[in-house]
């Protein structure tokens, strides 16, 4: 494309050329690789002095480490985050449980893994040639063209609030809390881990590169994990209680929240459990031989109330 081109190509037409010059590449790299030494292996780079203390950056070089090209595009970030909950205002929280299910459990996590990082720079050859200090908006522009699939299928990038209210395809992107002690340690003295997996094109800059020659020179991200993007929600008590008709009507529960809600915000959660007998009386008559006798019943129900609480 000719300078004097540039202002009259429209943006579809100048991503299709960058695609045809991407294609043209690997067309090149098939036909003239006649001794085989263009392989596809994958290269690891590990962050310095794990793990990272709270409120640092922490390095991520994406150049090949050889004289070969690094494959931005299909390139992810492999991170684990290790994190404590509180309750803000510390009100006690215990396991509700009945009938084999628990009723009050929490998930905590990011809908989008590429949330964890609240802001990052691009460093090349020991200089800063980017910064971004935006992080959470620019996850929420890289990923407005994801749909239902990648999202059921890449379960350490993306969580679904259908996958966690049903607790069908486990924690994903976060965890989740049943306020049950464990290893003799309260639920908020224990350290909960988060897997996360972090695609390279989820950067904005990096989005259109494809491909990354060696000698682009040495090109590392610094990477500023977070929880400003976190975001928590009951779960559900499952799909098979749903399903059971028999068990529905013996529970009275209060509404909750059904929804992603932000850390720091309210949320209404179940908090207690009672066994209520009913004082409405039905009148039955039982019928024995030729002896009909009446009698009145009264029916005990569980009754679960909710509560807000923020974390």
């Amino acid at each position: 494309m000719l300078n004097n081109e540039i202002n009259l190509r429209t943006s579809p037409e100048v991503c299709t050329q960058i695609a045809s010059y991407f294609d043209v590449v690997d067309n090149c790299i098939a036909l003239s690789d006649t001794n085989r030494q263009y392989t596809i292996s994958p290269q690891t780079s590990y962050s310095p002095s794990p793990p990272i203390p709270q409120g640092s950056y922490t390095s991520v070089i994406i150049s090949p480490n050889t004289h070969n090209t690094a494959d931005i595009y299909n390139g992810f970030i492999k991170a684990e985050m290790e994190v404590k909950i509180k309750e803000v205002d510390n009100k006690a929280i215990t396991k509700l449980e009945s009938d084999s299910h628990v009723f009050n459990r929490m998930w905590f996590g990011f809908k989008d893994a590429r949330d964890a990082i609240e802001k990052y720079e691009i460093v090349s050859n020991g200089i800063t040639i980017y910064t971004q200090n935006y992080g959470c908006e620019e996850s929420f522009l890289t990923a407005c063209c994801a749909n239902e699939t990648t999202k059921r299928a890449d379960i350490y990038s993306k969580a679904r609030h259908k996958d966690i209210w049903n607790f069908t395809s486990g924690c994903r992107t976060g965890f989740v809390v049943d306020w049950a002690d464990k290893d003799t340690k309260k639920w908020y003295e224990q350290k909960y881990k988060i897997h996360l997996k972090i695609d390279l094109r989820r950067f904005l800059p990096l989005s259109n590169i494809k491909y990354l020659p060696a000698f682009a020179g040495k090109i590392e991200l610094r990477l500023h994990f977070s929880c400003a993007g976190m975001v928590c929600c009951p779960v559900g008590p499952g799909v098979d209680f749903d399903n059971m008709h028999s068990k529905i009507w013996r529970y009275d529960m209060d509404n909750i929240t059904n929804e992603f809600t932000p850390i720091g915000e309210k949320i209404k959660m179940y908090t207690e459990k009672a066994e209520v007998l009913d004082t409405t009386q039905m009148a039955v008559k039982l019928t024995t031989g030729s002896t009909e006798t009446d009698n009145k019943l009264k029916f005990k129900y569980t009754k679960f109330t909710a509560e807000e609480r923020t974390f």
